[in-house]
């Protein structure tokens, strides 16, 4: 597996998001085809990271092999671990016509909130793959994760 690029992301470089974003994704090895759904899937992690995360840093490394796969690491309580662990297990185990479901519905039905949920959803949808959570180290206070999406590709066109 051939890492191709590693950023940091954090409250000092939100500014420069879109081309930190644009810079992971413009690599002659990520075909057009799927650098969209790639680039959506960052900003939602990013997204996820700054409303749950307290601006942690969050480091986004892309990978390439006969998939390509993303791995977004950064530290996390121990609680907001275990929300996660089980929204990714519910996200992972319901079809792609049941996430789309869940989506629409989510975003008529939590219009008024701040967030509807949709992020990790949407990232499963883009992927195609389920969403890989892994732990990496455990302290105290915090866990350090690694969370992984896999984007299928043709190697060959």
């Amino acid at each position: 597996m051939k890492k191709i690029i590693e950023k940091i992301i954090n409250k000092n470089n939100y500014p420069q998001l879109n081309s930190i974003i644009s810079e992971l994704v413009t690599n002659e090895d990520i075909p057009k085809s799927i650098r969209k759904k790639i680039s959506v899937c960052i900003l939602e992690i990013v997204q996820n990271n700054y409303i749950h995360n307290n601006n942690e840093d969050l480091i986004v490394q892309i990978f390439i092999n006969k998939t390509i796969k993303i791995v977004f690491i950064h530290k996390i309580s121990g609680e907001n671990y275990l929300k996660l662990k089980n929204q990714i297990q519910g996200i992972n185990s319901f079809s792609f016509e049941k996430l789309k479901n869940i989506k629409i519905k989510n975003i008529i039905s939590h219009s008024n909130k701040k967030s509807t949920g949709n992020g990790l959803i949407q990232c499963r949808i883009k992927s195609e793959n389920p969403i890989i959570l892994e732990k990496l180290t455990e302290d105290s206070d915090f866990i350090k994760l690694s969370l992984i999406l896999d984007f299928n590709y043709d190697n060959n066109i």
